[in-house]
Parts: structure tokens; C-alpha cells; sequence
């Protein structure tokens, strides 16, 4: 017989009385073990599994379960993430695991450059950044190196800022990307944003690039854009979500590079 579940980070809503147990047909005890410590499991005269729950085997927050074992008092009993929603983008995104939706981490909106001020805005579900005080565009002052005009393919090369910086917390689409690298081969344009190696095939020619990368069954991440000097370019960022992922909110955003 297995230790009881305990999900201690669960959602504190009304927990539902309904039984979660489904009977089953039984000829014999031995057939009725459910595997929960909390529970005394039997056949009954008619022939189904029957779970007594005893609350004093979990700790003192939680009570015994049919079906789930310990779980905290109060916690939401469910079978769906849609049953956990909230609607509140700023919070995080709540999951339902293991039959009990649990509380997720606030949506983390700092992308690490100094120069923004970040804040996640509610009514908008969506992580609002501004350009901090003696910061121009969201780039500290300075160009990051003598600009002259781009170059094709020696300047498709070096590391990024990235501004403003693109983030999610969803599921397997979880990721932050506050700068880039480019590189090449002889015939393909790689552009590296956090775990994602977007390509462009063949290289381009000119100062515009567009890259994608595809991530199995779970999004594809899409950057378009054009370089107007050496050391800077501006571009579309797209995030669409599909398969696993498919829950997740989509991204689009325009966003600059500054070679740093």
C-alpha cells in the first residue's frame, strides 16, 4: 500500500463532496486495495469495491479522499485546467494535476534589461514594459560600436539585445529571450533566442532575414525583420501555438536589436 498523495500547493476554493471513486466489481478484499494509506478498502455483499476514508491518517490541513487519498482541506477537486482558470493572466497559469488544481508562480514579467520598466497590466492579461528613465528605446546609451551601413552576410553575425524582451510561462512554451545571437553557414542563416535555433535557408543576400523554428507539437516562433545599419535592425516577433500547447496565448510584438 502506497503513502498518501499530498498536492500542499492546491488552489484554497470550496472543495467538491461528491465521491470521486467509481465502483468496481470485486469478488475478494485483496481486489479492492486502492493503494491510499487513508482509506480502509472492501468488498461489500454486493459485490463492489467500498473505501472508508479516515481522515487522522493525513496531517492535520488535510482530509482523506476516495480516489485521490490526503489532500488539503479546501483544495479544488478537477479534471480539466479549465476548471482551474481563474481569468487572471497576472497570476500565473493554474493547472490541473493529479485531480487537484494547484497554484501557480505569478507570471514573471522582468526581462532583465535595466532599461525597462516591466509590470504585468491585468485588464490587458499581457506583461507591459516602458523605457526607463536616461534610456532610449529600451537601450542604455551608445550604439554598441561604430554604426556603418549593413553589410550581407558578414554582419548577419554577434549577440543581440533583444527589446523589448519576449517571455511566456506556458507549459512546455515556457521561455525568455532578451537577446539574440546571429551566426552562418554557407547556406544557412541561424538567429539563437533563448532555446530556440530559428533559421533562414538560403542565406540571405540582403539586409532583410526571416527565421523560424517549429517546436513539436507545441508552437512555432517566427522573427521577421530588416537591419537599418550595421549594429541595429527592427522586426515582427509571432508566437503561435498549436498540439500540447495549444492552451497557450499567441504572442505578436515589435521589437528592435541593438548589437551589444
Amino acid at each position: 500500500m502506497t503513502g498518501p498523495v499530498r498536492p500542499h500547493d492546491a488552489a484554497v476554493t470550496d472543495m467538491p463532496s461528491s465521491d470521486l471513486g467509481s465502483a468496481t466489481a470485486c469478488t475478494s478484499t485483496a481486489q479492492c486495495d486502492d493503494g491510499f494509506a487513508c482509506t480502509i478498502d472492501g468488498c461489500s455483499a454486493s459485490g463492489q469495491c467500498d473505501h472508508t476514508t479516515i481522515d487522522a491518517m493525513c496531517a492535520a490541513d488535510e482530509a482523506c479522499i476516495v480516489g485521490m487519498g490526503c489532500v488539503r482541506r479546501g483544495a479544488t477537486v478537477c479534471t480539466t485546467n479549465a476548471e482551474c482558470d481563474d481569468g487572471n493572466f497576472c497570476n500565473g497559469l493554474e493547472r490541473c494535476n493529479a485531480r487537484v488544481c494547484l497554484t501557480p508562480l505569478p507570471q514573471t514579467c522582468d526581462d532583465g534589461n535595466a532599461c525597462t520598466v516591466d509590470r504585468c497590466d491585468t485588464a490587458l492579461d499581457q506583461c507591459v514594459r516602458s523605457t526607463a528613465p536616461g534610456c532610449d528605446a529600451g537601450v542604455a546609451p551608445g550604439d554598441g560600436g561604430s554604426a556603418r551601413p549593413f553589410e550581407a552576410p558578414a554582419d548577419y553575425t554577434g549577440s543581440f539585445l533583444f527589446v523589448p524582451a519576449q517571455s511566456s510561462g506556458c507549459g512546455a512554451a515556457t521561455y525568455s529571450i532578451s537577446r539574440v545571437t546571429f551566426s552562418t553557414t554557407a547556406t544557412t542563416l541561424t538567429i539563437q533566442g533563448g532555446s530556440f535555433p530559428m533559421t533562414q535557408i538560403p542565406l540571405p543576400t540582403g539586409a532583410s532575414f526571416d527565421v523560424t523554428y517549429v517546436q513539436p507539437d507545441c508552437g512555432t516562433y517566427h522573427l521577421q525583420g530588416t537591419f537599418s545599419d550595421s549594429n541595429s535592425f527592427t522586426a515582427l516577433w509571432t508566437a503561435t501555438f498549436s498540439g500540447s500547447c495549444g492552451f497557450c496565448p499567441g504572442q505578436s510584438a515589435s521589437v528592435i536589436g541593438v548589437r551589444s
